[in-house]
């Protein structure tokens, strides 16, 4: 997939976080799965959360300024980026913690008058602020992938966020998933903390943020992979993969 099989450009971006403790090396497989299919990423380091509400806070501003700075250069003509972003389709997507962050951007970029096309959860453990904040965020496109409830993603706590969100939003429960498969690589250290990942659960998490953003956006399938992510969602729960 990629080279000639791309759609062309101007091409939609995802900005993709990664979770509490970690780096990007933990999205890079995600991160390249989706530009192999037509989705500029940019997968940041967070600055370390160890520091509590002042460092969420300053990785959410990061965030915004990201979607920012992708959209100026989309925008213009004479960057290495110029007409091949399209600065009206950038989306959010985040593991973990990293999907608090994305939540709460979400809210900031819109309040900033700069809305974001879409945004996927990827096992989110949100802060009690991001879900006080939750009912402040305008209708988009908005999935959360998620696994079994766990110690590691305070017992599933993202239902919370979802049941004050005032608009529909994809809900789908990976089964018997762990909060370490939502990270494409993973390592032993997220094993022994919060189970193992497997590597078909880690595939369900990657296929389905992917075909998520590719509707939202719009996106021209690339060849052999016409599934929409609501007919991939109805596959994989006929066979008892999913649930929604």
């Amino acid at each position: 997939v990629g080279g000639e099989d791309l759609p062309s450009p101007p091409w939609p971006a995802v900005v993709l976080t990664h979770g509490f403790g970690r780096n990007r090396a933990f999205v890079a497989d995600n991160a390249r799965y989706m530009a192999q299919r037509g989705i500029i990423v940019l997968a940041p380091d967070m600055v370390s959360l160890l520091s509590g509400e002042p460092v969420q806070l300053r990785n959410i501003a990061n965030t915004v300024d990201h979607v920012e700075w992708l959209a100026r250069r989309g925008a213009d003509a004479s960057d290495a980026l110029g007409g091949l972003l399209d600065a009206a389709r950038i989306g959010l997507a985040g593991h973990s913690a990293g999907g608090a962050v994305s939540f709460e951007a979400a809210v900031e970029a819109q309040v900033q008058g700069m809305p974001v096309g879409g945004v996927v959860l990827l096992d989110a453990v949100p802060w009690d602020r991001t879900i006080a904040r939750a009912s402040g965020l305008d209708e988009l496109p908005l999935a959360s992938l998620r696994s079994e409830p766990s110690p590691c993603n305070r017992q599933g706590n993202v239902r919370d966020l979802l049941a004050v969100v005032a608009f529909p939003a994809q809900d789908v429960l990976i089964v018997d998933a762990t909060h370490c498969d939502p990270e494409n690589p993973t390592d032993w250290l997220c094993g022994v903390a919060c189970g193992p990942a497997d590597p078909q659960r880690q595939g369900i998490y990657q296929r389905l943020m992917y075909l998520f953003f590719r509707d939202a956006f719009g996106l021209v399938a690339v060849p052999g992979e016409d599934e929409t992510f609501e007919k991939a969602v109805a596959e994989l729960e006929g066979r008892g993969l999913v649930r929604k």
